[in-house]
């Protein structure tokens, strides 16, 4: 209910609702904002619409952020950004644009009609493309470009991706300065068929990847007019799991490779990374403004190796003995006064390289191995390919020769179970060998701490005989 009443000349409006209306309807209130806002670590100046909802703030019709300093590009450079687009109770929804810019200027200026215009150079990013309920949807294009005196110089990075609420479709393009990569999906999201990758230097395919149904069959690399292929996933997958094209699956491809030979480089990963690294950085901004899901999720099918409950205790007890190991390894291979021991200590010598020796041949493995548990990796991977990409030529042959006092363990086969006993039998090693090294420690900087006082003694004995010398002098002198 409204009342409009005179005030001095002026209408003053009284909104009686607001004091005598339900909870409900005062949730439900359309507002605008204007002013500063921070969003991650961008910071500018935004207005946009929203609604109070049971005291929570939604974001609820056209949405504008922008920054720029004209003071900060004539004195220096400056660095511009502008996000501009609608939500929909929260949600991205409609067209939106991004910009970024890192400029700098001659700091020249001339007029045009009634305008100051500045020439600048710099690199200019723009992402543009359509969301649905915070996916994209339809074509979303990523451009950057090298800007020179107001004019684009260079295309640096491309990349034309079709969605359908969030699920990449059809063929794709992404390029930069040296490659341009095209490919296709299912309409899963899948990727299917060749993908290939160009290189604006050299004539033909320079690298492929043979998909079928989302399975990574083959890796194809040539290069001047040598060709190398290397099998990922050539057979059916018994088991298999759906997961996105990203770092983790870029790891697992290192892990099929038998040795540093199979490596067939990273032109195609390396492309998807950057491309994704893109996407990241619009997914971080809508995702802290409102409900989004906007990165690109390229959908690949892996070999499936769930962990039973065993191997779950034992990867914990091996987690358990690395973290140990890795402590007691470093700070010895790190410690000062061992290693200044050790050049007159032949003991402490060998104590030392047998203590670098294990941190090599077992505590780096086991720590990959445990990264690798970090990362969801394990089940993604056979354990016989992995524990065999971590100690390519075995285990070393001279566990148990290793003089610590402590027994070696004896193995049948490279597996979980095993590693598990390695693990438990480096940290016991270690622990022995520390008690060693710390006794010697102690002798030496008792030793030290000695020799410190006694040459300090020596020095105050000097002083006291100065002293007494110089007395008897002034004495000798008095009496005469």
């Amino acid at each position: 209910m409204f009342h409009i009443a005179k005030n001095g000349g002026s209408l003053l409006l009284v909104l009686f609702f607001a004091f005598f209306s339900t909870p409900g309807a005062q949730g439900q209130e359309d507002l605008i904002y204007n002013g500063t806002l921070k969003v991650g670590s961008y910071e500018g100046n935004a207005i946009y619409h929203y609604k109070i909802v049971d005291g929570d703030t939604i974001l609820d019709g056209p949405f504008r952020m922008q920054r720029s300093n004209l003071g900060a590009l004539l004195a220096k450079k400056d660095s511009t950004f502008s996000f501009s687009g609608n939500f929909n109770n929260d949600y991205p929804t409609g067209e939106w644009l991004f910009q970024f810019g890192q400029f700098e200027s001659d700091s020249l200026t001339r007029v045009e009609g009634y305008q100051y215009k500045i020439n600048v150079s710099g690199t200019q990013q723009e992402s543009s493309g359509a969301m649905l309920m915070g996916k994209p949807d339809g074509t979303w294009i990523f451009v950057k470009n090298k800007i020179e005196n107001s004019e684009i110089e260079q295309t640096l990075f491309k990349s034309s991706i079709e969605f359908d609420r969030g699920i990449p479709q059809k063929s794709f393009q992404i390029e930069n300065e040296e490659s341009t990569l095209v490919g296709r999906f299912l309409r899963d999201g899948l990727a299917h068929d060749e993908w290939t990758l160009y290189s604006k230097d050299e004539i033909g395919a320079v690298e492929s990847w043979y998909f079928t149904n989302g399975r990574l069959t083959e890796i194809n690399r040539g290069t001047d007019g040598e060709s190398q292929r290397m099998s990922i996933y050539p057979n059916t997958l018994p088991s298999a799991k759906i997961i996105n094209l990203d770092e983790r699956f870029i790891e697992l491809l290192a892990l099929q490779q038998k040795t540093e030979k199979d490596s067939l480089g990273g032109d195609i990963s390396g492309l998807l990374a950057e491309n994704a690294s893109y996407y990241q950085d619009i997914d971080a901004i809508l995702s802290a403004l409102g409900k989004s899901k906007f990165l690109p999720e390229f959908k690949v099918k892996v070999p499936y190796f769930p962990l039973d409950s065993i191997e779950r205790v034992q990867l914990e007890a091996i987690q358990l003995s690395y973290t140990k190991s890795e402590e007691i390894s470093q700070s010895f291979l790190e410690d000062t006064q061992l290693n200044i021991l050790k050049l007159s200590d032949d003991e402490a010598l060998s104590l030392y390289n047998t203590v670098d020796s294990i941190h090599k041949k077992y505590v780096i493995p086991l720590g990959e191995l445990v990264a690798y548990q970090q990362r969801d990796l394990l089940p993604l991977v056979s354990r016989n390919r992995l524990l065999s990409h971590l100690w390519p030529n075995g285990i070393p042959s001279d566990i148990g020769l290793i003089s610590t006092g402590v027994e070696p363990v004896l193995l049948d086969e490279l597996n979980l179970s095993a590693i598990s006993k390695i693990a438990e039998y480096t940290t016991q090693s270690l622990v022995s060998i520390r008690n060693v090294l710390n006794a010697k420690l102690v002798q030496e900087k008792r030793q030290q701490e000695f020799i410190a006082l006694e040459e300090q003694m020596i020095v105050q004995i000097k002083n006291l005989n100065a002293l007494i010398d110089s007395v008897d002098t002034q004495l000798s002198t008095e009496l005469l």
